[in-house]
């Protein structure tokens, strides 16, 4: 029997319920939420987003338990770092230092997380992650008051990342609230913006000047620093 895996994304004004069976989609499912429950991936009112998850569960007949839970990525900080090659054991130590000197905001207000990348003899290269934790706690107590146990939390921009299938690409998430925009080389992200777009009550056609003019932006920038 193929394993199921129950999946929950919650953004500013909705919560999106995905359960898989292997790799077929057994369930999709999207409730409203009114506005101030979640404000740019925050929640700020957590127990009543509990009862909401509690309320889409129920309608969906969904059993309340292990969940991958998305991170909006917003405030989030991606960085490829270069340092001299180093022994595994003193990795995490150096790469820490380096975080403190290329991350804007103070390493005591963020999860961090990292991979080692594939890298010249002499060198090590490191992808960084860096998050809000006030947006991943509330997040993890919502998610507990509800019932919900979240084993995986991922961001979502580099869960964007790996739905790419080519080695080199540029990724565009357009949503009504904001933009994400992806280079990917070598299957790696090398930048990642996400930009906010003004004007709740413009569609997204009438929007698309400006995610072209944002695309174009990034893509320059990223060709005069590569």
């Amino acid at each position: 029997m193929a394993k199921k895996v129950t999946t929950l994304f919650i953004r500013d004004n909705a919560v999106n319920l995905l359960v898989m069976g292997g790799k077929r989609v057994e369930k999709w499912a999207s409730l409203p939420l009114e506005p101030g429950l979640v404000s740019q991936g925050l929640v700020l009112d957590e127990a009543q987003l509990a009862d909401k998850l509690k309320e889409l569960f129920k309608l969906e007949k969904v059993t309340l338990g292990k969940v991958i839970a998305g991170l909006s990525g917003h405030n989030s900080v991606y960085r490829i770092i270069t340092l001299p090659e180093l022994p595994e054991a003193v990795l995490p130590e150096a790469v820490r230092r380096e975080a403190r000197r290329v991350i804007p905001v103070p390493l005591e207000e963020v999860y961090l997380s990292y991979q080692p990348l594939p890298a010249a003899k002499g060198e090590t290269l490191v992808f960084l992650a860096a998050f809000p934790r006030n947006i991943a706690d509330a997040l993890y107590r919502t998610l507990n008051q509800a019932g919900l146990q979240p084993y995986i939390m991922d961001l979502a921009p580099l869960a964007l990342c790996r739905t790419a299938n080519e080695p080199r690409s540029i990724i565009v998430n357009a949503r009504l609230e904001h933009l994400d925009i992806i280079v990917m080389a070598e299957r790696v992200p090398q930048l990642i913006r996400r930009l906010s777009l003004p004007g709740e009550a413009e569609s997204l056609s009438e929007r698309l000047p400006t995610i072209t003019e944002e695309v174009d932006r990034t893509v320059a920038f990223y060709n005069s620093s590569h």
